[in-house]
């Protein structure tokens, strides 16, 4: 399927989750550009019609969209700090695993540039920060059950200790009638322990 938006698109970062990224984006027909520190990751990718990019600043001069999804907080400043006045105008969605304060200091950063900025984590923080989890566009925690995948990895071998914990906290909410809330709600399993 091709796209036919014209939209350019670029992902920095090319772990797990920004390698899948930047593959839906090359099937889905987008013009995609891929960066990584560690050279040979967007091999595959290329092979698959992705451009690699030499470097981050190639990069973010190649998309008008940028995604980074990279290891930390840290990196995405050590990253990007260089290359602000080019990511200005352009549009910043970072999936890069943050806390509520680092994500809200993000979005001031990128404000402060003139980048439009959309953080994955962003809106869980302010639902976390208001607790009010029946706010709309929330997964909720019924959908959010992680019972298939627990039974697929224990079917295969797999470890499901982390994955396990997760949906005890989950679990927890659903039973205390909460099922149909978001799933920000499970940080009230963490803050009042069993």
């Amino acid at each position: 399927m091709a796209a036919d938006n014209g939209v350019r698109v670029s992902v920095l970062g090319l772990g797990a989750m920004g390698s899948a990224l930047a593959g839906a984006l090359v099937k889905a027909g987008y013009e995609t550009t891929v960066w990584n520190r560690s050279p040979g990751r967007a091999d595959a990718l290329v092979a698959h019609g992705a451009k690699a990019a030499a470097t981050a600043g190639g990069a973010v001069r190649a998309g008008r969209v940028v995604i980074a999804c990279l290891l930390d907080h840290a990196s995405v400043h050590e990253v990007l700090d260089p290359l602000l006045g080019e990511l200005a105008g352009r549009t910043l969605i970072n999936v890069t695993t943050t806390s509520p304060a680092q994500s809200r200091e993000l979005a001031a950063w990128a404000a402060r540039a003139g980048v439009a900025y959309l953080d994955a984590f962003q809106e869980f923080a302010a639902v976390i920060d208001g607790g009010d989890y029946t706010v709309e566009g929330q997964q909720s925690l019924e959908f959010s059950s992680l019972g298939n995948l627990l039974a697929a990895s224990a079917d295969q071998g797999i470890s499901t200790e982390v994955v396990a914990m997760v949906q005890r906290l989950i679990q927890r909410q659903i039973d205390a009638g909460h099922g149909a809330e978001g799933f920000a709600r499970i940080i009230e399993s963490i803050k009042q322990p069993a």
